[in-house]
């Protein structure tokens, strides 16, 4: 008689899953569809919604979760990565799932996928397509209506792609990750559209740079993809769906719009506007567009906090955090970011002292090259210190860069990974 090896407790099992990187992996879909076909989940009882982009993927995501939810609907969230804790990644109508229960689908899904025998024919995962089957049994198991899944890295060649999506979405498209995506517009494009399908329809967002959109109407057209453009036929909606929209931060009215269209899409004459409004307001994303007042060490600290990690994110945090009037910022980014310009832009809008914050990633940007992108003299510390050295008459601060120094943030707050919810009824947190 055999036995299972006992489930890992909670941090054995996150060190144990994080460590998966260190294996070299068949690049490819392959093994993700083969591992879902093996798990039975090559076809889900759930309806499956990819959301692709450069910026606004994950805005768009909670946004389009919240709307469903307010519609009746059991919804699941996969996102990434994570803030504070692993189960972050997994939430059912906006809740972080339970650390016991994703404990206990993980346990089962690394025996099986982290280091299979070789003679077995079973595939080895990596990380990321471990937490992607993680997601899909656990949103199977809880009997979601429908699972909306945040495309990780470009998309073609992305786990979350080994599913067959009911409604694809494409975001904002930028200049990110072109070491793997390409270093035009048109060939990060194609990335992009590879969760499109025959058949299915997909909406896309408000684009910025030139030739993105007419890439993406290109790609769907090759593939007999039905196109939906997100900014039009918004007249369509109520005056209530509107103002919504019209209460979000600048950059996430685009995202508002893709949200609400992809949701019209998905419930067709079930649509209510009532609820797609207050599933607008009640939508939040940790980490973007934020407003936090704390108390730190006797002294009160308005904190104006986003995850800005690309030159477009920085240009749209810089636009909503001008009217705020920082007084400080604290920047921190990672070693493939254009820190130089991110740290111009930022500078060219707000004439204030910037600190560049060491980020504890073996990814994060050094000391070196932060020196390198603030200049001689800049301050540079790990976020505690750089709180702690705030000057005494600093009360509005700027936090920017990375979500993983927006995470950092939020544990050096004393924030839990369950109090990240991405939908709260308190209109007045609306920002």
């Amino acid at each position: 008689m055999s036995f299972a090896p006992p489930a890992p407790d909670w941090d054995a099992l996150k060190e144990r899953l994080f460590s998966q990187n260190q294996f070299a992996i068949k690049l490819g879909l392959d093994n993700m569809r083969e591992a879902l076909r093996l798990e039975r989940l090559s076809r889900v009882s759930h309806r499956v919604v990819l959301i692709a982009g450069t910026n606004g993927k994950g805005t768009t995501a909670s946004m389009l979760s919240s709307i469903l939810t307010e519609h009746g609907l059991r919804v699941g969230l996969y996102t990434s990565p994570h803030l504070i804790d692993f189960n972050e990644r997994f939430r059912i109508d906006g809740v972080p799932a339970v650390r016991e229960l994703v404990r206990e689908r993980a346990s089962d899904i690394l025996v099986r996928y982290a280091d299979p025998p070789e003679e077995s024919g079973t595939p080895r995962l990596t990380y990321f397509e471990l937490t992607t089957l993680i997601a899909c049994s656990l949103f199977e198991w809880a009997e979601v209506d429908v699972a909306v899944y945040e495309v990780g890295l470009g998309g073609r060649l992305d786990a979350t792609n080994a599913m067959e999506p009911n409604l694809s979405v494409i975001t904002t498209l930028g200049f990110d990750h072109q070491r793997y995506l390409g270093d035009t517009i048109q060939q990060i494009a194609r990335e992009k559209a590879g969760i499109m399908r025959q058949g299915i329809a997909v909406v896309c967002g408000r684009q910025e740079h030139d030739g993105a959109a007419d890439a993406l109407t290109i790609a769907a057209s090759s593939v007999g993809a039905e196109l939906v453009d997100s900014e039009a036929g918004q007249g369509d909606f109520s005056v209530a769906v509107l103002e919504a929209i019209s209460r979000r931060a600048p950059v996430q009215r685009g995202h508002a719009r893709t949200a609400s269209a992809a949701a019209r899409l998905l419930l067709g004459e079930d649509l209510s506007d009532d609820a797609l409004a207050r599933g607008l307001d009640a939508a939040r994303w940790p980490g973007r567009f934020e407003t936090k007042s704390v108390t730190r060490e006797g002294r009160a600290l308005e904190l104006f906090i986003d995850g800005a990690h690309n030159m477009d994110g920085v240009r749209a945090f810089n636009a909503w955090l001008a009217p705020h009037r920082p007084e400080h910022i604290l920047f921190g980014a990672m070693s493939d970011k254009p820190l130089s310009d991110m740290v111009s832009a930022l500078r060219e809008t707000h004439d204030v002292p910037i600190t560049g914050v060491l980020i504890q990633n073996a990814r994060a940007a050094s000391a070196e090259q932060l020196t390198g992108a603030l200049g001689p003299g800049g301050a540079i510390a790990r976020l505690s210190a750089a709180l702690d050295a705030l000057p005494s008459s600093v009360s509005r601060v700027a936090v920017c860069g990375s979500l993983y120094l927006v995470g950092e943030l939020y544990s050096e707050l004393g924030l839990t990974a369950e109090s990240l919810l991405t939908r709260s009824r308190d209109e007045s947190q609306v920002r």
